[in-house]
């Protein structure tokens, strides 16, 4: 706009406007230049936010810390499933649907291998396969790797690192129980369902597995 066409009143308003963007550049620039300035700023509009939005707490802040506690099994779905562990240490799980679909004897194994467990289980049941080294491996059903019936499926070895030589000689379902011999003492029976799962475990000393129950 031209100057001569400006009005008194056009050059107050404008004169109004500047004054208004210089207080606010001095306001900012102090802001930025002070961090107390800064703070207190941000405290301000912090509490027009909570006076505007705020709504009161539903929680209760205690001094004790509680404990909480979730049962993993209740997070899984159960379903029935196909499971194969060989002697060599390969283990999967698969559908039944895989598993019906399957002929007969294709269960994707090396002809030098063989099978130490095959049977449909729940996803909530846990296994314990033992070692000729001796050791003990737990592993629930709902964490084995999924694959086709005709496929090998994944090795212990990936997870667990077994000894070359180490092969699995007995595969057990959770609440079975076994016999364990102390020494100077009579053999004590043992629930599997009241220990805690462990992902793998050395024959501990001076305990020894004596024997299982079928």
């Amino acid at each position: 706009m031209q100057l001569y066409r400006l009005t008194n009143t056009d050059v107050l308003a404008l004169q109004a406007e500047e004054e208004e963007l210089t207080g606010k550049i001095a306001a900012y620039e102090k802001i930025l230049a002070d961090s107390k300035v800064l703070q207190k700023e941000i405290i301000k509009e912090l509490r027009a936010v909570k006076k505007e939005f705020g709504s009161d707490r539903r929680s209760e802040i205690s001094d004790e810390t509680a404990r909480v506690e979730v049962d993993e099994k209740a997070l899984i779905t159960e379903e029935s499933v196909r499971v194969l562990i060989s002697r060599d240490g390969y283990i999967k799980r698969s559908s039944m649907r895989s598993f019906q679909s399957t002929e007969a004897g294709d269960n994707g194994l090396p002809e030098t291998d063989r099978v130490v467990y095959e049977g449909s289980l729940s996803t909530l049941t846990n296994l314990y396969l033992f070692t000729n080294h001796g050791n003990l491996i737990y592993r629930p059903v709902h964490e084995l790797v999924e694959s086709k019936w005709k496929d090998v499926g994944q090795h212990l070895s990936q997870e667990l690192g077994l000894a070359a030589d180490e092969s699995i000689i007995r595969s057990l379902p959770w609440k079975l129980w076994m016999i364990q011999t102390w020494p100077s003492c009579w053999p004590q029976t043992t629930a599997l369902s009241s220990r805690w799962p462990w992902l793998t475990c050395s024959q501990p000393e001076p305990t020894s597995l004596g024997q299982l129950w079928p």
